[in-house]
This record gives structure tokens, C-alpha cells and sequence, in this order.
């Protein structure tokens, strides 16, 4: 009785490189496992190369891909919100919009004393896109029975157009609470980046003596981190992301920060006629 060898592993056996008669199977001819062998060794440098040429910083993109796959529960709970009526932050927070139409074809928006889902829907209803600065307050919770460490943030910009034309409308400040920690990030910058950063957790009242934000910070089921993204722009019509950087049980991982699913967007409003409206009843041009 002949004793099969174990298949090659990775290899698919086909009728065309094994036939069988009775009990006996044949094995790959020598030629066949000349090419097993050959494709085997390009295949390990082609990988070797590609990791040789990605670098340490992509080395590690790779093994927060690959550790949040391994593990299908997410380590951490990240919430967003866009809304600066409900965040619990110090910042006034200024919305703005360029809708690409002309102050001609449209009704005022509703008044600032309105929720900003209902000037949010007038805008979108136009075909609106935040303008200038956007204020997103990201919350984080730990999702698993150790610390997680959270060690960076990097913002991307996934796609940059010329700023769109139109009426651009704005409103007076609002937006009031509880100290947090405030990422400023310019979105004209290749690569974008951080360029300003405040740690106001603690404070009680403003001080022009403000730390700027070090990591790494921790998070765990019962503790939570609040950050708040100020994004800026005064040159494109911008589609972007956040990426949070974390380490649990050894491995570095990385989160993407977007809007449900989709990219944040944010244009400059330097190609719109620019107004401002209070009341929900007319334009002021400014």
C-alpha cells in the first residue's frame, strides 16, 4: 500500500497535475516542483522587498491592519459629532456653508436660535458644504478588559478640489461647556497636520497659559478620552478623515475617525459671495 505525500500547501490539486488510478496517486513530476519551488522563492522576495521599501512607519500600518482583523471586536468605541450646540466644549464654534448657488435662488435659512440639524438641512437641501472650519468632538471608550493606550492622531486629506462657488452663509458664534483637550489641524498643509494643540482638561475657567496635548493618553470601559478636531482650510473643497493610533495587549492598532462611514468634507469660501443671516429672515452682506 503506497503512502500519499501531503499536498503542497497554497496549491490547488487539478486533474491536470495529478491523476489518479486505483489506490496509487501520483505525485508532481519533477518539473512541477521545480516551478513550486521557483514561484515559492519570487513570491518571498517580492514580499521581502515590499516590506524592505514600506519602512518602519508602514510596518506598523501593516500590523494594526492585520491586529484589527485578527480580532473581530473592536478595542475601542469611538462616537463623532459634528453638532456645535451640543458639545461639551469650551471653543465658540462658528457654522458656516457655501451653498453653489446664488443669493437669488434661495431662502434664508433658518434663524440662530434654530437646532443646526434644521440649518444643516437647508444647506444640504441646496446642495450646501461646511465652510472654512469644522469643529468635530470625538469621544473614545476602551472595548476590552485592558488598558488601551492611545499613542497618536493623523489627520488625511483623501481628496482636494478648488473651493466651490456660490453664496457663502455664516452665523454669530455659539457653543459653550466642559474643558477638553482641542487638535487644530490645517487642511492646505501636504501632508496635513497638527499645528496647534491645547489640553484644557482641568481648567475651570480660560487661561492664556494652556498646555498643548502629549501623548499617549489611556482609555479603558469606565474612562474615556474627549478630543476636539478643529479642522481648517482657506484653500480647497476638501474630503478627509482621522486616523487614531492605539496599542492593547502588545499590538499597535489604528482607527479610522469619519463621518458614519463617509469622509468629513470641508470647502474655503474664497469663491463665494459671503453673507451672514441672524434673524432666519434676511442676508447681510459682509
Amino acid at each position: 500500500m503506497s503512502t500519499d505525500k501531503p499536498p503542497t500547501s497554497g496549491v490547488r490539486r487539478t486533474n491536470s497535475q495529478h491523476e489518479t488510478t486505483g489506490d496509487a496517486e501520483q505525485v508532481p513530476t519533477g518539473a512541477f516542483r521545480r516551478s513550486l519551488r521557483w514561484l515559492a522563492a519570487v513570491t518571498v522576495a517580492a514580499l521581502a522587498a515590499w516590506l524592505t521599501g514600506i519602512g518602519q512607519a508602514g510596518l506598523e500600518r501593516v500590523s494594526g491592519w492585520i491586529g484589527s482583523r485578527i480580532n473581530s471586536q473592536p478595542q475601542v468605541l469611538i462616537t463623532t459629532n459634528t453638532d456645535p450646540q451640543r458639545f461639551e466644549s469650551f471653543s465658540l464654534n462658528l457654522p458656516e456653508w457655501v451653498v453653489p448657488r446664488p443669493i437669488e435662488a434661495l431662502e434664508p435659512p433658518p434663524g440662530q436660535d434654530r437646532v443646526i440639524e434644521e440649518r444643516d438641512a437647508w444647506a444640504q437641501a441646496y446642495g450646501g458644504v461646511q465652510a472654512n472650519i469644522m469643529d468635530v468632538q470625538v469621544t473614545i471608550r476602551g472595548n476590552v478588559e485592558e488598558p488601551v493606550i492611545l499613542t497618536n492622531l493623523r489627520i488625511n486629506v483623501l481628496e482636494r478640489r478648488p473651493p466651490i462657488s456660490g453664496t457663502h452663509v455664516t452665523y454669530g458664534p455659539i457653543g459653550e461647556g466642559v474643558f477638553e483637550r482641542i487638535v487644530v489641524t490645517d487642511l492646505d498643509g501636504r501632508p496635513p497636520g497638527i499645528v496647534d494643540s491645547y489640553d484644557q482638561r482641568g481648567l475651570t475657567e480660560p487661561t492664556a497659559e494652556i498646555d498643548p496635548i502629549n501623548f499617549p493618553y489611556r482609555v479603558d470601559r469606565s474612562e474615556v478620552e474627549v478630543f476636539h478636531i478643529a479642522a481648517e482650510t482657506n484653500e480647497c473643497d476638501c474630503r478627509w478623515n482621522a486616523e487614531l493610533f492605539y496599542t492593547v495587549g502588545g499590538r499597535t492598532v489604528s482607527s479610522i475617525i469619519d463621518n458614519d462611514g463617509e469622509p468629513f468634507r470641508l470647502t474655503a469660501s474664497g469663491n463665494a459671495e459671503s453673507y451672514y443671516s441672524l434673524d432666519g429672515e434676511t442676508f447681510t452682506p459682509l
